[in-house]
């Protein structure tokens, strides 16, 4: 009976998780491909492109899709960047696996419904916006290890083996 009041007066009980995503940093010379978000919890803010690893997908497929999906440019994916993590506001932990991609196609086409905007920027324009405009603050590490050449191999991440 309690759980019944609960779910009918639309409490929702949340308790911190651990959410897995991947993304890429798609540059081309000095101009990295970036995103505004459009949801409610981070509405306006710059980030790359990005999003939750699909069941039974290869986490170098995940970044492809959603670089597709987000910006509509292909990519070939060419070294392994890092892992990076970071709270979200309902405490949550966010794991981010971040791949360099090369972008096989410059036009940009996104869905207006999810993304804000999507736009190439210049690096160093980049690293410039304000803090509270990143929807994370390891955005600026992410560069940063990129423009200190700090990509591996790819043969270090490993696709899912299937039975």
């Amino acid at each position: 009976m309690f759980w019944e009041k609960i779910f009918l007066q639309g409490i929702i009980l949340k308790q911190p998780r651990i959410v897995t995503v991947c993304g890429a940093l798609v540059i081309n010379n000095n101009q990295v491909l970036i995103i505004q978000e459009a949801n409610k919890k981070a509405f306006g803010k710059f980030n790359i492109p990005g999003g939750h690893v699909d069941l039974d997908e290869d986490l170098k497929e995940t970044a492809i899709r959603e670089v597709k999906e987000e910006t509509g440019i292909p990519i070939i994916v060419e070294d392994f960047l890092g892992v990076y993590t970071h709270q979200a506001q309902d405490k949550s932990t966010i794991i981010k696996i971040i791949f360099v991609g090369k972008p096989c196609d410059f036009e940009i086409n996104f869905p207006k419904d999810e993304i804000l905007n999507a736009t190439w920027m210049n690096i160093d324009d980049f690293l410039k916006i304000e803090a509270d405009k990143l929807r994370s603050q390891d955005l600026f590490s992410i560069i940063t290890d990129y423009r200190n050449k700090n990509q591996c191999n790819l043969s270090l991440v490993k696709d899912i083996v299937r039975v």
